[in-house]
């Protein structure tokens, strides 16, 4: 018997997650929906997502 996998899909993008839809994307593209989800909302919050990674403590603004 397989177990559920959308619980564990939205835990991976909770952070980045916008929409329902986020999690379906999630559990059938797992390698690239994360990035992909992570972009749109650098790209919405006009932030720098690498950047944002590198720093534990400080984001430059």
């Amino acid at each position: 018997m397989l177990e559920p996998e959308l619980p564990k899909a939205k835990a991976t993008i909770a952070y980045v997650m916008e929409k329902e839809e986020d999690i379906i994307s999630n559990a059938l593209y797992p390698q690239v929906a994360p990035k992909f989800l992570e972009e749109r909302m650098a790209k919405k919050l006009k932030v720098d997502v690498d950047l944002a990674k590198a720093s534990s403590q400080y984001y430059p603004v």
